[in-house]
């Protein structure tokens, strides 16, 4: 029921909903004047030709856009729902990860773009369903095993979408290393540096994977809402961190996901002086709608009630009363 509200609400959507809806739906009405093979020419002379070939096919059912929005909208969906299906196990862990959802601006971002919201929604799966499996120790292990290479065919179709994805193969090596105590404070060093520091070859990145795609999507796009969402992203690593333990000897895989929070939190450290590093994080940052809720499962069962309320009303007054981004104004087509 929830992932079938959230199809609605992003399909649905009105084009004045998010900075680049408009330009998406305008992309849609010009494919869906070509013939297929004025399409199929136009798709390899761009850098993302699935984007163009997926938005085309819509047009074979109806030209009005919100036949477009829906049909990106599965993706996002049917991603949640099947890692939410797999890696969570009751109400309270959907409550949980539907709140960071929200808290991280995937919803604002979910309903301004398409391109990159397709990207993270295959990323999200291939990482949950394939990189987790692989044991720390065993390397031989994952380049024998075709799940790495389904993984790579993830990723492969998601560059194909949006060329940033391809940045997720940093993951892989994540396999192989263990959580320490010292990655918060590196991530307060990141922090210095990005705000005072100038990186050419992180502007040069940068521009590389986005190119002119500056638009603002509604999240955490000035200076000070930057830091806002780095403070979101350490408060959650915390609350993973301080059952750092329990998690890793509960399963060995939780591991995985502890580093992948923390290199989310690396790249949104970098947002104080490239904003388009916030994107790049979340690539990262969102798997931590499976980890936060495993987290608050090993907290003791004396006081864990008190910690799912106090949690839950914190997070649904920040989103309703503190912050204005990860809430966008939303208006329907219907």
């Amino acid at each position: 029921m929830i992932m079938f509200l959230l199809l609605a609400i992003i399909g649905l959507r009105d084009v004045s909903v998010g900075a680049d809806t408009l330009s998406y739906t305008e992309d849609f009405i010009r494919f869906s004047y070509m013939s297929f093979s004025e399409m199929w020419n136009l798709a390899f002379t761009t850098k993302e030709p699935l984007y163009v070939i997926i938005s085309w096919m819509p047009s074979l059912l109806s030209t009005h856009y919100t036949c477009f929005l829906l049909v990106w909208a599965l993706f996002p969906v049917c991603s949640l729902y099947k890692v939410f299906k797999a890696e969570l196990h009751d109400s309270k862990d959907f409550f949980i990860a539907i709140l960071i959802f929200f808290l991280l601006g995937l919803f604002a971002f979910y309903v301004a773009g398409i391109r990159q919201t397709a990207a993270l929604s295959l990323v999200f799966f291939a990482g949950a369903k394939y990189l987790k499996e692989y044991n720390m120790k065993d390397i031989t292990s994952v380049i024998k095993s075709k799940t790495i290479y389904c993984f790579v065919i993830f990723i492969g179709l998601s560059y194909l979408i949006h060329n940033s994805s391809i940045l997720f193969l940093l993951a892989i090596p994540l396999v192989f290393l263990k959580i320490r105590w010292w990655y918060l404070l590196l991530v307060f060093v990141l922090l210095f540096i990005g705000k005072y520091v100038q990186i050419d070859q992180i502007v040069l990145l940068s521009k590389l994977f986005f190119e002119d795609r500056f638009a603002t999507y509604g999240t955490v796009y000035e200076s000070s809402q930057n830091i806002s969402a780095l403070m979101m992203q350490i408060i959650l690593f915390l609350i993973c961190f301080i059952v750092k333990d329990k998690l890793i000897k509960r399963d060995i895989r939780n591991n995985f996901f502890f580093n992948l929070l923390f290199v989310g939190l690396v790249f949104q450290s970098f947002s104080g002086m490239i904003a388009e590093m916030a994107r790049i994080s979340f690539y990262f940052s969102m798997f931590a709608m499976i980890l936060v809720p495993r987290a608050f499962k090993e907290y003791s069962i004396s006081y864990r009630k008190l910690i799912y309320f106090v949690f839950s009303v914190v997070c649904l007054y920040y989103l309703f009363f503190l912050t204005g981004s990860n809430l966008p104004e939303y208006h329907s087509v219907l």
